[in-house]
């Protein structure tokens, strides 16, 4: 059962504490990822129960397709029978011809066999990711995702969809927040970041990269600015319905934004909420939202009824013990794209509360 909260908290430490596949034991909200050497021997399911999201690393040799799929493979087959989504990039960072054929196959490669990310090195320049997206991953892996490596890029930044980040980088929290509010995913191996509950990801077993030093420095700036963003405005409806009963917000989202807004507006206003459940009937959203700080995936059938929807989620939440009855429950659907004329929009989602019976 969910345990109390203060929404009146100001250092964020939550006290939920969901199924450990999806939570990282430091912090309950924050995302563990494992990054692994599939190129040697190991344990894949092991790795799998502890993290929900997974890098896989491999030198770029004549075994390189064969061992990363049947890692792969294995994965989705652990994904399906645990019925909980994992996130997995594969790491390319040893490549720094991105217009080359090698890498254009190594992205063939990714897409054709189910990979959700790529992490690049951070030697890339924006018209490369551009290229990369275009060319190289094309329209059969749009959905995949382009991660950079330790870079301090702010606009190299802005044309991934996630970064690495280290002491070195630079960034205080206010740059994280501006990161966070363009739906970025902040991945980290230094704990001393994680302090500011601005990173979603937590990376363990670093063998893909140096790791980051974690000797104690200048604390991060508590204050964060907002970057204007068309569903700025969900968050504030939200929080009209949530209350210190509350326990769980159930969010349906078709591409994973609006979980994703709520996720990182929470960190920026430094506002406790309860665990968000995201629901997607994609399976690559569903994905992607194992990333999230604070969320709990779970794929549904589609929308067919709101009401059927909630209720199966709700259900769900019961079973695995996120919620008991006479818990509340806040329901968000995902209001239609606008666009961003104006600071100011109207919601046109819908959010209420009700009772677990």
């Amino acid at each position: 059962m969910a345990s109390d909260f203060s929404l009146q908290s100001s250092t964020m430490t939550p006290q939920f504490e969901p199924s450990k596949p999806q939570i990282y034991s430091v912090n309950p909200y924050l995302k563990r990822a494992a990054a692994v050497e599939t190129d040697s021997e190991l344990d894949i399911r092991s790795v799998c129960e502890d993290s929900s999201v997974l890098i896989f690393t491999h030198a770029q040799d004549e075994s390189f397709e064969k061992d990363n799929t049947q890692h792969i493979t294995a994965v989705r087959r652990i994904e399906k029978e645990s019925r909980t989504p994992l996130f997995v990039i594969l790491s390319v960072i040893e490549s720094r011809d991105f217009k080359s054929e090698s890498f254009s196959n190594m992205c063939r490669f990714v897409y054709m066999n189910g990979f959700d990310a790529i992490l690049i090195n951070a030697s890339a320049k924006i018209d490369d990711v551009r290229w990369i997206r275009k060319n190289a991953l094309g329209l059969r892996g749009r959905r995949v995702k382009i991660i950079v490596d330790e870079s301090s890029n702010r606009d190299l930044i802005q044309e991934c969809d996630g970064v690495v980040l280290t002491r070195e980088s630079g960034f205080d929290s206010t740059v994280c927040g501006e990161i966070l509010g363009r739906q970025k995913l902040l991945f980290t191996m230094d704990t001393t970041i994680t302090d500011s509950c601005m990173v979603d990801i937590l990376v363990s077993s670093p063998s893909l990269m140096t790791p980051a030093t974690t000797v104690p420095s200048t604390p991060l700036v508590t204050s964060a600015r907002i970057p204007p963003t068309s569903r700025s405005f969900l968050f504030k409806e939200m929080m009209k319905f949530v209350t210190p009963s509350t326990r769980l917000i159930i969010s349906l989202s078709d591409d994973g934004s609006a979980v994703a807004e709520i996720s990182a507006v929470s960190r920026i206003q430094k506002t406790q909420i309860p665990p968000i459940l995201g629901l997607s009937a994609s399976e690559s959203v569903t994905r992607y939202m194992a990333c999230l700080y604070g969320v709990i995936p779970l794929q549904t059938q589609s929308f067919i009824s709101v009401a059927s929807v909630v209720k199966n989620a709700i259900e769900y939440a019961v079973d695995r013990g996120y919620v008991s009855t006479n818990d509340q429950v806040v329901v968000v659907t995902q209001p239609p794209p606008v666009t961003a004329s104006t600071n100011e929009t109207c919601f046109e989602g819908v959010v209420f509360s009700q009772s677990v019976e």
